[in-house]
């Protein structure tokens, strides 16, 4: 992947399994993302991001078994 390919974006990173996530993080990082998180769970990300966190312009979620959830500015 080119290094600048996710320059200048930021990941919100919801994952309730430590290793998946930090894992997740560390690769998008390396190809250039600024991170959010992780967060174990959507609570704890909306918290963090209703406390002053700058929330990705669009995201999508998609939650095991739940209807995957967009961002308003997607």
């Amino acid at each position: 992947m080119d290094d600048t390919a996710l320059a200048a974006q930021t990941v919100l990173i919801v994952e309730d399994d430590y290793y998946l996530a930090f894992d997740t993080a560390d690769a998008l990082r390396d190809a250039g993302a600024g991170i959010l998180g992780p967060f174990p769970t959507e609570e704890k990300a909306m918290d963090a991001i209703r406390l002053g966190g700058p929330p990705p312009p669009c995201w999508t979620s998609i939650w095991g078994t739940a209807p995957p959830f967009a961002s308003p500015g997607c």
